[in-house]
């Protein structure tokens, strides 16, 4: 009897010592788990965040060229954007001044000498310095 019950308590430790390593690693599994589903939720997040800001850009035609291809077109891009300049802020101002003048709301065309005034003051914008920030 008393060999019966030595055998029995052996048999119970190694039941709750095989419970407990299963617990254990199912532990390890739920952890591994729940780190998944975050990852996964991070993944969607940045999906989405792709997707809406793709989506700013519709209608506008995509480049494929390699990096190094993408990186020369846009230098040149530049430097032509330099040799351009900036614009002279005031005399977009004085043209669209000028060119209210210049046609009524009928669109008929103002006599010569009103042609001539504009003529004077595009020609004075043209001598004036543009102004480095282009807002005067």
């Amino acid at each position: 009897m008393h060999d019966d019950k030595n055998g029995l308590q052996d048999r119970v430790r190694n039941l709750e010592s095989t419970m407990m390593k299963e617990q254990g690693e199912k532990r390890i599994l739920e952890n591994e788990n729940n780190n998944m589903m975050i990852e996964k939720a991070q993944v969607s997040a940045r999906r989405d965040s792709l997707t809406q800001e793709l989506n700013e850009y519709t209608g506008i035609e995509f480049i494929s060229l390699p990096v190094d291809k993408l990186a020369e077109k846009l230098n040149e891009s530049e430097s032509t954007l330099a040799r351009i300049g900036s614009v002279n802020m005031k005399a977009l101002e004085v043209y669209d001044g000028v060119r209210g003048e210049y046609e009524n709301k009928n669109g008929e065309k103002k006599p010569k000498n009103e042609i001539k005034k504009y003529q004077a003051v595009q020609a004075k914008v043209n001598t004036e310095p543009a102004s480095t920030d282009g807002w005067n």
